[in-house]
């Protein structure tokens, strides 16, 4: 919910920083030059074309940030696949399902006789990267969801 307000503030130029969180007193000699500096400083930012040009710089760092974090992603999902076994339970069930397509298509003339071992061993590949795929992405969508919940 509070990322929706934030959006909302955004869009309409509502989110722009205090003068007085950007501007600090000690860069000052004077009062007056403080106040003339803060003067300045929200007269610019009340300017429609400064606001303007914040609101797209920030959602250019904002594609910036979304694009960095899905290439970490990326990266990442490609090392976790790397990492993923199948397991005995897993690896039966491949098999028997290679098994049976490579039957299927036997039975309806897909394939000849001589065929049908190759056929075993290339569902089988297809079928285990399939779940070695599935099981990364499980992973990866847990440990995100629990990162989520530490901080």
């Amino acid at each position: 919910m509070d990322s929706i307000k934030e959006k909302m503030r955004a869009a309409l130029g509502m989110n722009m920083p205090e003068a007085t969180d950007i501007i600090k007193r000690d860069n000052y000699k004077t009062d007056e030059a403080y106040l003339s500096a803060l003067v300045e400083f929200s007269a610019k930012l009340n300017d429609p074309e400064v606001q303007r040009a914040l609101r797209k710089a920030e959602r250019a760092q904002i594609e910036k940030n979304e694009k960095e974090i899905r290439e970490a992603q990326r990266a990442e999902y490609a090392e976790l696949l790397k990492t993923v076994e199948l397991g005995e339970l897993d690896q039966k069930a491949v098999e028997q399902e290679a098994t049976r397509r490579a039957h299927d298509d036997l039975a309806a003339g897909k394939i000849g006789v001589s065929e049908h071992g190759e056929r075993i061993v290339q569902y089988a590949r297809e079928l285990t990267d399939q779940r070695k795929h599935e099981i990364a992405a499980a992973k990866q969508f847990n440990d995100s969801i629990r990162n989520t919940w530490r901080k």
